[in-house]
């Protein structure tokens, strides 16, 4: 019986396309941070006619790798990858003067959101990247936490993160286009209605960023598979 939240499997295909690119991102982090982090992939995929978000890999970062998340599917709206997928706008959390300031805007807006988790237990840096297709709709969105304060706040970080999403957005369409790697085809998704519930983005904490996202001329969803002859 398949777990409700993981109605299908992610293709190891689709897997491993991404985890090299986020392993070099976790690289460029760990560069710049001793604290615990984490990053990951989501894709737009379709379970009975409806759209959800879909983990696409595990979680790369500080911790240890779990297979256990990927598959799951979430709602549209979900906390920051949901704000980046509604305005297709890079979204991260904003800069604060102190972190008493941060925790004091993230209790109000846990309160809204019916959590009851602590604020203090809960990462103070989140970033969200959506990779945009040639219709103007979101593929993909790359999901980011850490626990230093303002770490996304770094816009030379951020810029240089959102630089190599666009590269890797270039990359799979020259893919898609020149049919370089024949036995590994990325296969259309059905469209579905994006299902959505309430948002549970942190509203006070997060910011949308005008840097350029990864824009797909040819991709226009992602479900990469071994093509048999």
């Amino acid at each position: 019986m398949k777990d409700k939240n993981h109605p299908e499997p992610v293709p190891s295909a689709s897997q491993v396309v991404v985890l090299p690119f986020l392993a070099a991102l976790e690289g460029l982090i760990k560069d710049q941070t001793t604290s615990t982090f984490r990053l990951t992939m989501h894709r737009v995929a379709t379970w009975e006619s409806q759209g959800h978000f879909q983990q696409l890999c595990t979680y790369l970062g500080s911790g240890p790798k779990d297979q256990g998340t990927v598959g799951r599917m979430l709602p549209v709206t979900t906390g920051i990858i949901g704000y980046a997928f509604e305005h297709k706008k890079i979204a991260r959390t904003k800069r604060y003067a102190s972190n008493e300031l941060l925790l004091a805007d993230l209790a109000e807006d846990m309160k809204a959101n019916r959590e009851t988790g602590q604020p203090e237990q809960t990462p103070p840096s989140y970033l969200a990247i959506p990779f945009v297709g040639s219709e103007n709709e979101v593929i993909l969105v790359l999901y980011a936490d850490c626990r230093e304060f303002n770490f996304f706040a770094n816009n030379q970080l951020v810029n240089k993160l959102a630089a190599m999403c666009r590269s890797l957005a270039s990359l799979f369409d020259w893919l898609q286009e020149s049919e370089a790697l024949p036995t590994i085809q990325n296969f259309p998704l059905e469209k579905g209605t994006p299902i959505k519930s309430a948002p549970t983005v942190y509203r006070r904490l997060q910011e949308l960023v005008e840097i350029p996202v990864p824009r797909f001329k040819a991709v226009t969803s992602f479900n990469y598979e071994i093509a048999i002859p």
